[in-house]
């Protein structure tokens, strides 16, 4: 089996920070680092998970709109309508460089496992904001609130974070 994972535990461990401790050792993979949350074109593919957090990211998604809006960003939106669709979203998504994901931490799984899988793909930013229950990633990234990782993510701020290849 193959699969990207973006988060979790191992042995207790987080992932984020074994794959920082263990950078070297597990050698490079296809996006070493990536920009994560970037707005430096204002076209942008937004994708939600209408089920994620008990319908969170549902309920917030005229709100995100609303936003984007007020700072006439140019974007489209795509309602996940079945598991795995985020996934075959993210892997066709080669008009776009700035992909921004709605949902918890399962839909951000999803979504990365679609931009490594996507050949076409040369430079990505991704945004992620909440609307999972735990939301154990935007923790990490300090923006648990919609607010917050829209207010980031139209501001430019960028973050780096790892992604691991595993074959198991």
């Amino acid at each position: 089996k193959k699969g990207f994972l973006n988060y979790g535990l191992v042995k207790g461990k987080k992932i984020s920070q074994l794959l920082l401790n263990n950078e070297q050792k597990m050698g490079q993979s296809r996006w070493n680092y990536k920009n994560i949350i970037s707005s430096s074109m204002n076209n942008y593919l937004i994708i939600y998970n209408p089920i994620s957090g008990q319908g969170i990211a549902k309920k917030n998604i005229k709100k995100i709109k609303n936003l984007f809006d007020i700072e006439n960003k140019n974007y489209s939106i795509k309602k996940s309508q079945y598991k795995g669709h985020i996934t075959e979203l993210c892997k066709s998504s080669e008009n776009y460089t700035n992909i921004i994901i709605v949902g918890g931490d399962g839909s951000f799984n999803e979504a990365l496992n679609g931009f490594m899988n996507n050949k076409s793909i040369n430079s990505l930013s991704v945004g992620f904001i909440p609307g999972g229950t735990g939301n154990s990633l935007m923790h990490d990234l300090n923006a648990t609130s919609y607010e917050t990782a829209v207010n980031i993510i139209l501001k430019g701020n960028t973050k780096k974070i790892d992604v691991l290849e595993l074959d198991f």
